[in-house]
């Protein structure tokens, strides 16, 4: 059975209270059942001394034995103290083991969401490189349709420019002819 702190107090102070009177008792007539009740108390007591190793390693037992050797109040005291201050430590560490797990929680998590941040990203940039490949071929299309242009202007430009070369020579021949026609009319009587 597990006693917890509280009990522990209630029985230690009931064994502190009744514990002188009980042993008044027992020693006030001497008897054979009082010498023999004496003499189990001294072997109770031997016993308790032989289970005190076991206290460090056991809190229970730690408990279970100060409530047997309640006839030590000052050592129940400070035996009360140093159990307190362990359970305060081991709440503090309990405490930090929480304050550690929700801070690795945390951490998973965010190292979770990063990974799903690098994934996304990773889409994201798969995606705009599908895009500059896209807009690539249709920069090398434009540029493509470009160069026919520019060829298809070119020719056009030195079409235009026979052409009008073919004018200038046919214009300055016509130009000539009637020079010389003018020439030759205005020069005849």
């Amino acid at each position: 059975m597990l006693v917890d702190n509280q009990q522990l107090e209630t029985i230690g102070s009931y064994v502190k209270d009744h514990l002188p009177e009980w042993l008044e008792e027992a020693w006030t007539s001497p008897s054979e059942k009082q010498l023999d009740l004496a003499e189990r108390i001294v072997r109770v007591e031997e016993a308790l001394e032989r289970q005190g190793e076991g206290i460090s390693r056991n809190g229970e037992a730690v408990r279970q034995l100060i409530i047997e050797i309640g006839h030590n109040r000052e050592g129940i005291r400070r035996n009360g103290e140093a159990i307190q201050q362990l359970i305060a430590e081991v709440a503090r560490n309990r405490e930090g083991i929480d304050q550690n797990r929700a801070s690795i929680k945390q951490n998973g998590e965010a190292i979770q969401q990063n990974r799903e941040d690098i994934k996304q990203n990773r889409e994201a940039i798969k995606e705009l490189i599908a895009e500059v490949r896209r807009n690539s071929e249709a920069i090398k299309m434009q540029g493509e349709m470009l160069n026919q242009r520019i060829e298809d202007l070119i020719r056009y430009t030195e079409k235009r420019f026979s052409l009008l070369q073919w004018l200038m020579l046919f214009g300055f021949t016509i130009i000539g002819t009637l020079v010389t026609i003018y020439r030759f009319v205005g020069t005849t009587p």
